[in-house]
């Protein structure tokens, strides 16, 4: 399959793979994606603006928090995010998940190329 969102459209192309990522998650319980607002082009870099969110990022949590690190439920869930990105999301990981522990919930973000 040709893909029809071009790395060059900048924060635009961050938009539209936020946006199919979210439809890619809506079997998971406590999985979305961060609210953007806005994706713009200005030279040759692309921008994404998004709703600020005060969480810490998973890499964060497992690099500081052994409890998070430790625990099998939070793994398989962290794997079956990455199951239903497949390969095309090649910048998924911790260092952009973000987690609400209040919540139980993983906030993904920069799921451009």
């Amino acid at each position: 399959m040709t893909n029809p969102f071009k790395p060059k459209e900048g924060g635009t192309t961050e938009i539209k793979k936020s946006a199919e990522a979210s439809d890619r998650f809506r079997h998971l319980k406590g999985v979305r994606v961060i609210d953007f607002k806005l994706g713009y082009k200005k030279g040759d870099k692309g921008y994404f603006v998004s709703k600020w969110e005060d969480l810490p990022r998973a890499q964060d949590l497992s690099d500081s928090d052994e409890q998070f690190s430790n625990d099998p439920v939070l793994a398989q869930r962290l794997s079956d995010i990455y199951k239903a990105l497949g390969s095309e999301y090649k910048d998924a990981g911790k260092h952009n998940i973000l987690y609400d522990k209040d919540k139980d919930e993983f906030v993904l973000f920069d799921l451009g190329y």
